[in-house]
């Protein structure tokens, strides 16, 4: 638990950009009040570095928008609130000039294609860094009196939003082009490495323009997807080097500051297709793979590992188990260290996604990761999302008993025991593959995955290759979903040690897009005919391709060729199941394959219809346990006893023995998309 002085932390985002927030006292005063009686323990402010600001910081009087923010900060204090800033973001801020009369202050900006001024963050200079830091000096010295103060077990200190939404840019002159071309003689040993990857024939690096070497567009060829990965890593390596730099600044502002950068708004892998459901000013940097962002690489250099988890599909389909798996990542990024939650509580663009799911839903899911608090997002926001002052008032009452629920159980339940099963992040298709390459089903198979996990109550960590073979011991399963794009980048020693888990007598599953499982275990497959498959039943599956192996013993065939589907074979002392099918994607997919006419009129069913999962006898003897189904139902130990979140839309009976903790009551009956926590 996150400790405040009002309870566990729990902060939303409230701006005052707009009417009424911009300049009516009234309307700011009874928000806060409300936040409060809700259960908020503090408000972020979005103090952003304007100009406005630092003429504030040098005695100034206040602009429209600082004065009302100065309002803000007086009335959390009078409440009993507190507040943290929201100090820096990608840009400046991407709304400038159109909602905030302040100029953005960058210290060094970008130059853009075509020479003009990019208006955004030169990362790697030290004027921006400098201007960045002196922004958050003059903050704390201004206003630092009221600033939330938080204890856990392994921190303490003044929580500080140190950047939201980190996107790096590239700089089109000079300075730009030597940071670049410096960052690819890191990769490229030889220039005609470069030239073998990129199909090219230049003579030597000095040659290179990042004019010619930035990709914008859709890659088509494999030189192409060559050429926009290593855009991705240099600002993934950018960033990494920024926060790192930036930590070591802010703290010497202040040692007691803890860096909570919100590192992406909108999810992350998990998205929205910002471009084909919003269309907003700059909504392809909505998907992250947009961005050249991993998060796993950069927990070493924040205090706290966090975004915002938005319970969408990335077809808008409210889904719960989207901030399960989000909050799964930011488990295993802030290992061994308290962390905060995040979540987007509003309607969401045009699909009111609380109309299906509900706060005691997802802050029960929020609590099951072992979370100790969570920010939201948030009042007066630009879009839905940023609106909950205009939700439901039955939205409202269920925000504050479940805010009531969290404060009451997150000091009974102890540690959350260990997860027994990993499944793999696929970081490179992550930090490279967008939407425009087709990518969304290959993302819904480690959903999927995860979900099928959660429904026969087997807990799982979300986790990249480092760490997984940092701590492999743990975990008995590794799960290896799509992942297109792993070649691009492979980890030599990782993979040496992924033979050694396996020969050791790990389990490893496989989908058949995995590039990793190929590398490592020499997986040889063909490519087969459209088919159902045959396990005990016979299975409708959705999938992005359909491989038979000829190698391994098989447990499952495809019904119009009999080749192999499903094989496993031993390797050490482990074995190895190799999947010619999405089995996650499959689990997950709303789209159904009709039944092909040669079954005539047998009846076939979805593969997350069969009667057991094929899978779960291999589930029981690497976990040595019995697993039971108990479908859209999330069950979590912990020291003390266990957090159960019902996902359905119909009550829930709790069997467990021990005092029970429902935001409703103590009742063994958890109503629908609703938690409870079972203490032993």
């Amino acid at each position: 638990m996150i400790k405040t002085k009002n309870g566990c932390f729990k902060s939303i985002w409230f701006g005052n950009f707009y009417r009424p927030a911009f300049d009516d006292e009234t309307f700011v005063y009874n928000t806060l009040s409300s936040l409060k009686e809700t259960g908020f323990t503090s408000v972020l402010l979005d103090s952003k570095a304007w100009e406005d600001f630092s003429q504030r910081f040098k005695g100034k009087p206040a602009s429209d928008y600082v004065r009302m923010q100065e309002y803000m900060e007086k009335t959390c204090k009078e409440l009993g609130l507190s507040y943290e800033f929201l100090s820096l973001y990608l840009n400046g801020d991407n709304l400038y000039p159109n909602i905030r009369f302040s100029p953005p202050i960058y210290g060094e900006s970008i130059t853009a294609r075509d020479g003009s001024d990019g208006k955004w963050y030169r990362y790697w200079s030290t004027k921006a860094k400098d201007s960045m830091t002196e922004h958050v000096r003059g903050l704390m010295k201004l206003y630092g009196d009221g600033v939330t103060v938080v204890e856990g077990e392994n921190l303490n200190g003044k929580v500080m939003v140190s950047m939201w939404d980190p996107i790096v840019a590239p700089s089109f002159d000079k300075d730009g082009n030597d940071r670049y071309v410096s960052y690819l003689k890191t990769i490229y040993k030889t220039i005609d490495e470069l030239n073998s990857a990129y199909e090219t024939n230049y003579i030597s690096f000095d040659e290179l323009d990042i004019h010619e070497l930035w990709f914008e567009g859709v890659p088509h060829t494999e030189c192409e997807k060559h050429m926009r990965y290593d855009n991705r890593r240099w600002q993934r390596t950018e960033l990494v080097l920024y926060f790192k730099d930036m930590k070591e600044r802010l703290h010497k502002v202040d040692p007691k500051l803890l860096l909570v950068p919100d590192l992406t708004q909108w999810g992350y892998f998990l998205t929205l297709d910002g471009i084909k459901i919003a269309g907003a000013m700059l909504s392809d940097l909505w998907d992250t793979a947009n961005r050249g962002i991993d998060l796993y690489y950069l927990s070493d250099y924040v205090d706290i590992t966090h975004f915002i988890s938005v319970p969408v599909t990335p077809s808008t389909d409210s889904e719960a188990y989207v901030t399960s798996y989000h909050h799964s990542m930011m488990r295993v990024m802030n290992r061994n260290r308290d962390f905060l939650g995040g979540i987007y509580f509003g309607r969401y663009l045009y699909n009111d996604i609380y109309r299906t799911l509900t706060p005691s839903e997802i802050i029960g899911t929020i609590a099951a990761s072992g979370a100790g608090g969570y920010y939201a997002y948030g009042i007066c926001g630009l879009d839905d999302g940023g609106l909950m002052h205009r939700m439901d008032d039955y939205f409202k009452c269920d925000l504050k008993v479940a805010n009531q629920w969290l404060d009451k159980v997150l000091p009974l339940t102890g540690k959350r025991l260990k997860s027994e099963v990993a499944l793999l992040f696929p970081s490179q298709m992550a930090l490279c593959e967008d939407y425009s390459m087709k990518g969304e089903d290959r993302r819904l198979d480690s959903l999927g995955w995860y979900r099928l996990l959660s429904d026969y109550t087997i807990t799982t960590d979300v986790i990249d290759l480092k760490s997984f073979l940092k701590y492999s011991d743990d975990y008995p399963i590794l799960i290896l979903p799509e992942d297109s794009m792993y070649t691009f980048e492979r980890d030599i020693a990782g993979e040496e040690g992924l033979r050694e888990y396996v020969k050791k007598g790990g389990v490893v599953i496989h989908s058949p897009g995995s590039k990793l499982a190929e590398c490592v275990f020499d997986i040889k497959a063909e490519e087969v005919e459209p088919s159902p498959v045959l396990f005990n039943e016979k299975a409708l599956i959705t999938t992005t391709m359909y491989r038979s192996f000829k190698d391994g013993e098989a447990i499952a065939s495809y019904t119009l060729n009999g080749k192999n589907a499903v094989v496993k074979r031993k390797y050490g002392d482990g074995i190895i199941i190799s999947l010619g099918f999405d089995y996650g994607l499959s689990y997950a997919s709303k789209a159904i394959p009709h039944v092909p006419l040669k079954e005539k009129n047998n009846q076939l069913y979805p593969l997350s219809l069969l009667k057991e999962c094929p899978l779960s006898p291999y589930f029981e003897m690497a976990l040595g346990r019995d697993v039971k189904l108990e479908r859209d139902i999330e069950i979590v130990p912990f020291e003390n006893g266990k957090i159960i979140v019902n996902h359905r839309s119909y009550p829930y009976t709790i069997t467990d023995e021990g005092k029970i903790y429902g935001p409703y009551g103590d009742s063994n009956i958890i109503p629908p998309h609703c938690s409870a926590f079972v203490e032993y």
